[in-house]
């Protein structure tokens, strides 16, 4: 038997055992009385369905075995849900027009962010101005790689859908010129970024270059300045003049 004629077999005949663990004792049951249909697993039940009316009475997602077989439960019963991940709620189930709600608002909300990074100056002058040296070379995939002690950025794969833009550039009151670059490849609803730099050259003419994580894309430049060093956001910096 497998996880299909399970879940139809309750259908059918009211009550179902998959999983055989010991006598009497299996690792999903599922059974119907009546509207209702209860999916049970190790002990648990972790999903009431109204089968009149095609509606989550109840859900309980507590392992990812859980969310694979309500997942598949959804499917063979044809119910217009899906199981998410949300960021500190653990795994929900919501309907499939929510889902393709929210996917539609967060496609818009990439394309904004899309066409705002696209809207920045591009980098290879401003990198050239302060020593940078730039390489394209031919490959399979887009790659960033960057050889510190020549200071130079060699891009690999560089076509119309990579991008190398700058997000932000200050020049400090001792001469010092601190800019944050992005390097990322784009498509038509969305962006992935390769490369996230803060770069510079101090003020006795010295080029470096800084990683930085992606999330930290959207941050001004002092606060990744801050992430750099390790420094809290009530610590107090005090800059060399």
């Amino acid at each position: 038997m497998n996880f299909r004629t399970f879940i139809l077999k309750a259908i059918n005949k009211g009550k179902s055992h998959y999983g055989w663990i010991a006598p009497k004792q299996y690792r999903w049951i599922a059974e119907k009385t009546d509207n209702c249909f209860h999916l049970i697993h190790w002990g648990t039940k972790i999903l009431m369905l109204d089968l009149r009316d095609k509606k989550v009475i109840k859900s309980l997602i507590t392992s990812a075995s859980d969310r694979e077989g309500i997942r598949r439960t959804f499917e063979i019963l044809k119910f217009p849900y899906v199981v998410i991940h949300k960021k500190h709620y653990g795994y929900i189930v919501i309907t499939k027009q929510e889902f393709e709600e929210r996917e539609e608002k967060r496609r818009k909300f990439r394309k904004m962010l899309l066409n705002k990074l696209l809207n920045k100056p591009d980098a290879f002058n401003f990198l050239r101005r302060l020593g940078f040296s730039i390489t394209l070379e031919k490959g399979d995939y887009c790659d960033v790689e960057f050889e510190r002690d020549k200071a130079k950025y060699i891009i690999s794969n560089y076509d119309d859908h990579l991008a190398v833009k700058v997000l932000d550039a200050i020049r400090r009151l001792n001469g010092e010129i601190i800019g944050k670059i992005i390097f990322f490849s784009y498509y038509d609803s969305g962006f992935n970024i390769l490369d996230l730099r803060l770069v510079g050259k101090d003020r006795t003419g010295q080029l470096w270059s800084l990683r930085l994580p992606p999330g930290l894309y959207m941050a001004k430049i002092e606060t990744c300045l801050r992430w750099v060093i390790g420094a809290n956001k009530e610590d107090k910096i005090v800059y060399e003049c």
